[in-house]
């Protein structure tokens, strides 16, 4: 995947604004899982895990967090 070809618009909290690059960072670990038509659009579909470096220092006190996972779909 080239994230220089990705343009992606997120809306947070009633506004807008994650430049290009730093959306295309976000996915620069995803895996394209499946092609799919969605709506009469040609789509491909990404899963993103978070490493379990990351869930370790995310979990509190008895709580352990195992797995995060992102599925999105981009046309």
């Amino acid at each position: 995947m080239n994230p220089n070809m990705w343009y992606v618009e997120l809306e947070i909290g009633g506004s807008k604004g994650l430049d290009p690059r730093t959306t295309a960072s976000m996915f620069a670990d995803a895996r394209c899982i499946e092609e799919k038509n969605i709506d009469g659009e040609d789509c491909f579909i990404i899963k993103l895990c978070a490493d379990p470096q990351t869930l370790n220092a995310r979990s509190e006190g008895l709580e352990e967090i195992i797995r995060h996972v992102l599925f999105n779909y981009f046309g």
